[in-house]
């Protein structure tokens, strides 16, 4: 049976932080949407990278992780939610890039601020990856 993650992985990726070009100086939280369900140790999740929002690179490594201790982050994130994760989780994510949703473009470093890049817009896209947790949680 299916059971809805959606805020507990909503919660996990409200943690991030990423470039803010209304304010430089400070990062912002980016603007997902997510949907997620647990099926078993199955965790289906979409990310969407929303048209009109900044992020970072698109890349879903760079905003979940899902290795070292990121496993650990996301356990906690269900227990805080009150689901009991099993003892290993596969990850089933979609990527979702909305057309004009915003990228750093890593081909051209921002003179004024260190460290930032030039936005690029998007065109839309998806992608999918399977993750399997390969370390015992314990």
């Amino acid at each position: 049976m299916k059971l809805d993650i959606t805020p507990a992985l909503a919660a996990l990726l409200a943690s991030n932080r990423g470039p803010d070009p209304r304010a430089p100086e400070r990062s912002g939280r980016p603007d997902y949407g997510v949907r997620a369900a647990l099926d078993g140790e199955v965790v289906e999740l979409e990310l969407t990278f929303r048209a009109g929002s900044h992020y970072c690179c698109m890349e879903w490594g760079c905003h979940l992780g899902l290795r070292g201790d990121r496993w650990s982050r996301l356990r906690l994130a269900l227990t805080e939610h009150g689901v009991d994760p099993p003892p290993r989780l596969e990850v089933r994510l979609a990527v979702v890039i909305e057309d004009g949703a915003w990228f750093f473009d890593p081909f051209k470093p921002d003179a004024t601020h260190r460290g930032w890049f030039e936005f690029r817009r998007a065109d839309a896209q998806r992608y999918e990856v399977t993750r399997r947790e390969d370390a015992d949680p314990t």
